[in-house]
């Protein structure tokens, strides 16, 4: 007796595997879907209860063949969660050539005469079913529809049993793909979160050294710069800057990798020129750069943390590569409102950025090699914000003559 069911020596004998390797393989493919022993779930359920109507039966299953049994992921009008596989059906549809089994009278069909659904309650005599094949073709269980009473089932409802076994598969191909998805993303926000830690640890730990390094500098050069030669200054001053570039780096490094955590999708009421103003008191108080924007912006209600982040990196990129030959250096902040988004441009009349730069100007680390002030992060950050925005991004430039970054980001409604 296997789960109250009598079970015969000959019924545990009833299928055979012809390729126990074949069928291995099969059955680690069933596992890896990880469906078996979950719940019910609505969507599954329509397909059984389409099922008995269309075939006209009064029981219809979702079933997966595993190795001992048969578990059923739907059932309709019967009250099941599995039976042993000696004495499945749907063992000896995915068995067949072809990729269904119908049977008008399991009562005259010797594998079933003796199978205690038939002898026994419900009394099944009829049994249409049609095997689930995953994509790479392993017949993992069958939608299929019983009766008790001796009939026939007509091409046209058989073809509709076919769609709905390809529907089942699928479903159960979309539920492993979401499931990885949703790991994929909380190994992914644990990465985060540990390379944010390991960031935020290495910065601590480099930051002060290099303090230590440019105090010490500082003050070698004022106790002893009348005593030192020209080289010799040369090699402070450089000492200096080295440190200053390096701790301007790692402050550049812990931004990128908050950029990447950043929210954006609390959302605020801002104003924009309200915003404009703080950041240039904030990055541009002793570049003698102008910031061009209107005062009047009307409220806009975004994700502010983003918003602020793309524009403090593009108007910073364009003081920072702004032409110290021109008496007028400036950057540009438009905005206009559209039916679905915020369309924003910030331009300038700088340096532009090299042809060679613009191959790759949203790589990581991407800047010219004569720019050692930059980190090569900031249009980075801005393309995996904007993004995030569900907005777009372009970038058009002349060297020597400016550059123009328009972007935009989906309109939220409150």
């Amino acid at each position: 007796m296997r789960n109250g069911i009598n079970i015969s020596p000959d019924q545990s004998n009833a299928y055979r595997v012809r390729d126990v390797k074949k069928e291995t393989g099969r059955v680690n493919k069933l596992r890896n879907y990880r469906i078996l022993d979950s719940g019910r779930e609505g969507d599954f359920d329509s397909i059984t209860k389409l099922a008995a109507h269309i075939c006209q039966a009064p029981i219809s299953l979702i079933t997966l063949v595993d190795l001992h049994r048969q578990w059923f992921k739907s059932t309709h009008g019967v009250d099941l969660q599995e039976t042993p596989r000696a004495i499945s059906f749907c063992t000896h549809t995915i068995a067949e050539d072809q990729d269904f089994m119908v049977i008008d009278d399991l009562t005259k069909d010797k594998r079933f005469t003796a199978n205690p659904f038939v002898e026994g309650a419900p009394h099944v005599k009829f049994y249409a079913g049609v095997s689930m094949v995953s994509p790479s073709g392993e017949r993992l269980g069958t939608v299929c529809v019983l009766d008790d009473k001796v009939r026939h089932l007509r091409a046209e409802q058989l073809d509709a049993l076919k769609l709905l076994a390809k529907h089942a598969m699928s479903m159960i191909e979309l539920k492993r793909n979401q499931s990885r998805l949703a790991y994929q993303q909380e190994e992914t926000q644990s990465l985060n979160k540990d390379l944010e830690q390991f960031a935020y640890a290495i910065a601590h730990d480099i930051k002060s050294p290099l303090r230590n390094i440019n105090s010490f500098a500082t003050l070698l050069n004022r106790k002893l710069g009348a005593d030192l030669g020209e080289q010799e200054q040369a090699y402070l001053s450089y000492i200096s800057s080295s440190a200053k570039e390096l701790a301007a780096y790692t402050q550049n490094l812990l931004s990128f990798t908050r950029s990447a955590q950043l929210d954006t999708d609390n959302s605020e009421t801002i104003n924009p020129s309200f915003l404009l103003r703080s950041i240039n008191k904030l990055i541009n108080a002793d570049m003698k750069v102008d910031l061009i924007f209107p005062t009047d912006l009307p409220d806009i209600f975004t994700a502010v943390g983003g918003v602020q982040q793309i524009l403090q990196n593009l108007i910073s990129n364009g003081i920072r590569y702004r032409n110290k030959t021109r008496l007028d250096p400036y950057v540009k902040v438009e905005m206009n409102v559209e039916d679905a988004h915020y369309r924003f441009r910030v331009s300038d009349n700088g340096m532009g950025i090299s042809q060679e730069r613009m191959k790759d100007i949203f790589a990581l680390f991407n800047k010219d090699d004569n720019q050692s002030e930059s980190s090569g992060i900031g249009l980075n950050v801005v393309k995996r914000l904007v993004d995030k925005m569900n907005g777009q991004l372009s970038v058009t430039t002349r060297e020597n003559d400016g550059t123009s970054i328009e972007f935009t980001i989906e309109k939220i409604l409150k």
